[in-house]
């Protein structure tokens, strides 16, 4: 009887080994797609090409934040808002980078104010978000961690003290003063960051995000060791709660 039992418990080893094989098979042949959409990539839509904040989600869509002001505003030109400047229509066709299909423009906090007839100064200038829906077959490509930082644990409603530590898309910057009712923060790097700054780039306090880049610094005097003018941020927290406000965006949150 000992052959025969040694006979079965070796075929019964060669099925679990050739099962193991089939199964780490499995993988390799549909592996995940690359998360090649994530806070960081360039968008367009209008005729602006920006950077991503932070990534949103409710329920099974999924939504990339940007400035509205992309969107609108003449970067070139003064005293405008988005109260009362064109925008890129909802529903409009996004570019978006890392994504094989486009996005679409569902939400534009200019074009919501300009609907209710919004005429609250510090809203109108720095109420600046927009949400672009990534098409249902991109989700798999999406990562909502900010690259150098991680995926952000909250958004925070109070902006940080002067001379706080922050990062711009991952570099080091220092917070500075707040402004018009706490709605925005400037912010002050050495020059090498803005050598190419990105609107719409994180802005973050270790895990915690803060907004994003919209405000541009102006180029440095020569020989000086930092820009002429500081960079700014809009509070964040205040434009996702007036999202959520509207209708359609109730529950939308951080994505995990």
């Amino acid at each position: 009887m000992a052959p025969q039992t040694t006979r079965r418990t070796l075929g019964a080893v060669l099925s679990l080994a050739a099962a193991a094989t089939f199964v780490g098979a499995v993988p390799n042949a549909a592996a995940a797609p690359a998360k090649t959409i994530h806070p960081g990539v360039s968008v367009n839509y209008g005729d602006v090409t920006c950077t991503v904040g932070v990534v949103l989600r409710a329920g099974h869509q999924v939504y990339l934040a940007a400035p509205a002001s992309c969107g609108g505003i003449d970067l070139g030109k003064s005293n405008q808002d988005g109260c009362s400047s064109p925008q890129t229509p909802v529903g409009s066709p996004v570019s978006i980078e890392g994504a094989k299909h486009p996005g679409t423009l569902v939400y534009s906090s200019f074009g919501e104010m300009q609907l209710h007839s919004d005429t609250n100064p510090n809203r109108c200038y720095y109420n600046d978000l927009t949400l672009i829906k990534v098409d249902r077959r991109d989700r798999a490509r999406v990562s909502p961690a900010i690259p150098g930082v991680g995926v952000p644990k909250r958004v925070v409603a109070k902006l940080p003290a002067p001379q706080s530590a922050l990062k711009v898309a991952g570099s080091a910057a220092t917070a500075g003063n707040t402004h018009h009712d706490g709605w925005e923060l400037d912010l002050s790097s050495p020059t090498a960051m803005w050598k190419t700054p990105d609107c719409g780039s994180p802005v973050t306090a270790g895990r915690n995000l803060v907004g994003m880049l919209l405000v541009l610094p102006k180029g440095p005097i020569p020989g000086a060791p930092v820009a002429q003018s500081p960079a700014a941020t809009y509070n964040l927290w205040r434009s996702i709660r007036y999202l959520r406000h509207q209708h359609g965006f109730h529950h939308v949150h951080l994505a995990r």
